[in-house]
């Protein structure tokens, strides 16, 4: 199995983790809701037992009660500083159970295992990226990659209800209250357990997304290195009947010392013609696929062979236009594919003419140094 395989195998995975959130997402936002309407009853208060301080009935308060944190149950009421309204302190596990009564469920005890099932493949589906990334040739986009691939950890419960506590500074004259230290509000915990459930389903489709980037990066890295590495080190010189090739061939061969290939129209023993177009196109860094006037054409001009053409195409295709030249003879019609690309025109009688051209181009692109 290729390190793409196993990418692509991951994001399934993890697309159908994030799928199972789909059946379940109803349930869990409507147990939020329930708890944010319990929640409207509250004291407001992170501070001992007025953290589970309600209305009476969990009823919304009227607008003239209100819930001293500084006083509590206590202070002056002649005063006015104390608590005004029915407010009750209730057992924070009666608090969470109603909630989930209105939410017509038992408890959350099912979607928290599954939570915790889909945290460990996180975990393990989050190492196994890690792993083929520190496997590839390093690179930015990788690194990014990788870095956020690391910000993917699990949610865990006391940072949400961290922040989902007040930011002010809480003063109190509730001795009893402060006593008991900082604590959550159960219907608080309720939406903080909520949360982290969703955001651990929601983090499988940004593990996914993540392995689908680190994958298709991959593939650009391994289809860049395969077409380097089918470049060979010949020039490739195409041509139709004409004699002028040989001249071609003398040049790059005993003038610019360079490795030179031809389409042989006579099979190697045991391989087609197409096997050995095949091997030449692996074999080449550059071409020279000199046009020359053969063929009638319907109109009655003249225009290279149609093999000639053909072979225009696939070294065009597969060195790019910059790396496959045309030598076009001033005689021969020039076909609508090659106009404006790379080209050097030559009369037939004065083609060594274009030789200092030819070796301009080849050192334009390195295959030979300019001395």
């Amino acid at each position: 199995m290729t390190f793409l395989d196993e990418l692509s195998e991951i994001v399934d995975e993890l697309d159908k983790l994030s799928a199972k959130l789909s059946p379940k997402e109803a349930t869990l936002l409507n147990i939020k809701e329930k708890a944010e309407l319990v929640g409207k009853s509250s004291s407001n208060s992170w501070v001992g037992y007025q953290a589970s301080v309600y209305y009476n009935n969990f009823q919304a308060p009227p607008s003239d009660a209100v819930f001293s944190i500084q006083w509590g149950f206590g202070g002056y009421p002649d005063m006015g500083l104390c608590s005004r309204g029915d407010w009750r302190k209730y057992n924070p596990d009666d608090v969470i159970n109603y909630i989930y009564q209105l939410a017509g469920i038992s408890d959350l005890n099912k979607y928290e295992k599954g939570k915790n099932l889909i945290e460990e493949k996180l975990n393990y589906y989050k190492s196994t990226i890690l792993s083929i990334i520190s496997l590839q040739d390093e690179n930015d986009i990788l690194n990014d990659i990788k870095k956020d691939v690391e910000k993917c950890k699990p949610v865990i419960l006391s940072h949400i209800l961290h922040a989902l506590k007040p930011p002010f500074k809480i003063v109190t004259n509730d001795m009893a209250a402060l006593n008991g230290g900082i604590i959550c509000p159960p219907h608080i915990i309720v939406i903080g357990k909520v949360h982290s459930i969703l955001q651990t389903y929601e983090m499988c489709g940004q593990l996914a997304q993540l392995a689908r980037k680190a994958a298709s990066h991959i593939k650009r890295m391994n289809m860049a290195d395969s077409q380097l590495n089918r470049v060979g080190n010949k020039i490739f010189i195409g041509h139709g009947q004409s004699p002028v090739w040989r001249d071609l061939k003398d040049f790059i061969r005993d003038r610019l010392h360079l490795p030179y290939d031809e389409f042989n129209r006579v099979p190697i023993a045991g391989k087609t013609n197409t096997d050995r177009l095949s091997e030449m196109l692996d074999d080449a860094c550059f071409a020279f696929i000199i046009m020359t006037a053969e063929d009638e054409t319907p109109k009655g001009g003249l225009q290279a062979r149609m093999n000639v053409i053909h072979e225009v195409g696939l070294f065009q295709g597969r060195l790019g236009f910059e790396k496959a030249i045309v030598l076009l003879e001033d005689k021969c019609s020039e076909f609508s594919n090659i106009q404006g690309l790379g080209q050097i025109r030559f009369s037939s009688k004065h083609f060594s003419k274009s030789f200092e051209k030819i070796r301009g181009v080849l050192e334009k692109h390195g295959i030979i140094k300019n001395n």
